[in-house]
This record gives C-alpha cells, sequence and structure tokens, in this order.
C-alpha cells in the first residue's frame, strides 16, 4: 500500500498495465460472509474500512448519518477467466451510505476496502468502476474439513515496491461447505436493490508504476451473479477467532451461515457517470 501520498487523481492510462474497458464477463468461485441485511454490521465505520490512500472516501463515509447500514457482507472471490486473466479478490461491503444529492437514489451499497491479487485487476477495477482496490497475497488451502483463506496485503519498502508483502494475513478464515446440494440463483431475483454507488478515489504519485490511478466523479454500477449456490460455515482464524487484523482490513461478524457459489458468471457492466448535470451516463472508456 501507499502511505506516501497525494490526494491528487489521474485518468492517464500507465502503459505498463494492459486497458480492458467495462463492460467485463467474469467466472469464478464466489464466498459471501453475509454480515447484514436490515440492520447493521457494525456500529461504526472505522479507520480500517478504509487504505490511508482514501482518505477522502473515508471522510465521507464517516460524516454524521452518511452510514446507513441494510446489506452488509465480505466477499472472496476467484477468478477463473476475465478480461485480464485469474486473480483472487477480497472485499468488504459494510452497507449502504447515503448517495450523492445528484442521484435518483437516497443510498446505495459502497465497497470500500479491496484487495486483488494482480496489478493488471488492480489498475483496470479502478479506473473502470473506482473500486479502491490495492495488492495482496492470497492463500487457499484444502484440507479433509474444510479449506483456509488467508490473505497478505502489499507492505511496500518504497512506494514503487508491488512484490513485498506483509507475514502476517489481514484476513484469515475456515470455511467448511454444506453438504447440501447447490440450487440455481440469479442476483436479478434479489428483493432489494444492490446497485453500488463508489465516490471519487485518489491517484498515487507513484501511479504508473504501482496501478493506483484516480478518479475524479461519483459512479453507479450493478453487478449480476448467476450461478448455483449452497450454504457453509466458517471461523475466523486471527486473535479472537477474528476474520479481520482491524488494521489492513475490518473486524466483521458474519453469519453462522455463508452463500457459496462453487461456480458462477458475473456481469460487470460498464459503470455510470453521477454528476449535478447528468444523473447516469455512461462512463467514457
Amino acid at each position: 500500500m501507499d502511505h506516501d501520498h497525494n490526494p491528487s487523481t489521474t485518468a492517464n492510462p500507465p502503459s505498463r498495465f494492459p486497458e480492458a474497458p467495462a463492460p467485463w464477463i467474469l467466472k469464478g468461485e464466489a464466498y459471501w460472509f453475509i454480515t447484514s441485511v436490515f440492520g447493521r454490521s457494525t456500529p461504526s465505520i472505522t479507520p480500517s474500512y478504509f487504505d490511508l490512500l482514501e482518505a477522502q472516501s473515508a471522510k465521507l463515509a464517516t460524516e454524521p448519518g452518511a452510514f446507513k447500514g441494510g446489506v452488509g457482507m465480505a466477499v472472496v472471490m476467484r477468478y477463473t477467466e476475465s478480461p485480464v486473466g485469474a486473480y483472487d479478490e477480497l472485499l468488504i461491503v459494510p452497507g449502504a451510505f447515503t448517495s450523492p444529492k445528484f442521484d435518483k437514489d437516497k443510498e446505495n451499497i459502497r465497497i470500500t476496502r479491496i484487495y486483488v491479487s494482480t496489478l493488471a485487476s488492480l489498475y483496470n477495477g479502478r479506473k473502470n468502476w473506482h473500486t479502491a482496490k490495492h495488492l495482496a497475497k492470497f492463500e487457499f488451502m484444502k484440507g479433509p474439513s474444510g479449506t483456509v483463506i488467508r490473505v497478505f496485503p502489499l507492505v511496500p519498502l518504497s512506494p514503487e515496491d508491488t512484490t513485498t508483502f506483509s507475514d502476517q494475513p489481514c484476513f484469515a478464515a475456515s470455511v467448511t461447505l454444506s453438504w447440501m446440494p447447490a440450487i440455481p440463483y440469479d442476483t436479478r431475483i434479489t428483493p432489494f436493490t444492490l446497485d453500488i454507488v463508489q465516490p471519487p478515489i485518489e491517484a498515487s504519485p507513484q501511479a504508473e508504476i504501482n496501478g493506483l490511478v484516480g478518479t475524479d466523479h461519483w459512479t453507479k454500477f450493478l453487478p449480476v451473479y448467476k450461478g448455483k449456490v449452497k450454504t457453509f460455515t466458517s471461523k475466523g482464524l486471527l486473535e479472537g477467532d477474528e476474520y479481520g487484523d482491524d488494521v489492513y482490513f475490518p473486524k466483521f461478524s458474519p453469519w453462522r451461515i455463508g452463500v457459496h457459489w462453487p461456480e458462477c458468471l458475473i456481469d460487470f457492466p460498464a459503470s455510470k457517470t453521477l454528476t449535478e448535470k447528468t444523473s447516469e451516463d455512461p462512463v467514457s472508456q
């Protein structure tokens, strides 16, 4: 992570990263650690919900009355196919936040912290959907009683370092799948809105090296999951049976039962720009 930064933005594409504009069609496996549906997943939004680079995003999310709660979850993804190749992902959605006044919705869910395993995904995710992706190393260890998942954040020795990861995981959990068969599901039939609204994000001065590009406007998009789902149980493996270290990833308390997508197809559409003049126009690529 780049902790030595200026709150600047840039849309200039670093030449070392492949351009992969939206829409994206992805295939993979997903674990949804559900934290809330109607209530609040956390009493308050703590600093660990954001990287230090995204200081303005953190400020917006912690303004009085900004956090509304509702649907919340942590998600682990193993993408086997995408426009930028296979990669792994960890993200947290604490719930809904107030949307900008020029959006037709009063509140929408927001991804506040997200890690991926490749620089190509990091760069394009920040550029296409304003998801504040940062780099991490992922471990998946399968055993007779389930799968152990650990995520190790980047702890750079310099602003240009993209290869030094922490020895301690910021997220760790064991997952045990249910014996019950998977059933078909499509998130388009979900009875509540899952539109995601993301604020502008800051850029690193070394964006041409670390991929941490910034943006200058709000954006909105609705990913669609299709596939089969089944349940799993899980346990946090950090001190005190926690899932997050509360530094590089927040502590959270998921429901005892989570949702596993053994194989799913995910449609990530082009995001829509939210501005004072035009509330929902596609982002120009």
